[in-house]
């Protein structure tokens, strides 16, 4: 389980974090890797930046999404929560892709025995779920992007 954060700043960074080292060891990794999975991992990347860029997500004071949100008169402690929560998501599912990627965990589609999905069934779906997560954050926060 991944720390929970009180500040959007601070999940941001985390989960950034966690990007950069699933990259990291998808490069190191890269020859037992499905090509297309080391491509979504980076496009997924791509699409976080995006997002926190647009948003303030990684800022601080006014500018800081944290800010916005706080500032905007239909929202409330909740859509800040659920920013984070999803911020939180992705992050976990970054750290399960990293640890079954560089071997620290088994992956739970091993554990299935004759109706085993194919071989990197779990990663692909992380990087289903991140897609997702990214999806909803864009939408939750597409009234904080700035003009």
């Amino acid at each position: 389980m991944t720390e929970q954060h009180s500040e959007i700043s601070a999940a941001t960074e985390d989960c950034l974090k966690s990007f950069e080292e699933a990259l990291e060891l998808a490069s190191d990794f890269k020859k037992d890797l499905d090509s297309i999975t080391c491509a979504q991992l980076l496009h997924q990347k791509i699409r976080f930046e995006e997002w926190f860029s647009k948003t303030g997500a990684r800022g601080t004071g006014k500018s800081s999404l944290d800010s916005k949100i706080r500032a905007h008169p239909t929202c409330c402690d909740e859509h800040r929560n659920k920013v984070l929560r999803l911020v939180g998501l992705i992050t976990e599912n970054l750290v399960r892709y990293t640890k079954i990627v560089g071997g620290e965990e088994t992956p739970r589609d091993k554990y299935l025995g004759e109706f085993e999905p194919p071989e990197g069934a779990e990663v692909e779906q992380i990087m289903n779920l991140c897609n997702n997560e990214i999806t909803s954050l864009v939408k939750l926060t597409a009234l904080f992007k700035e003009s």
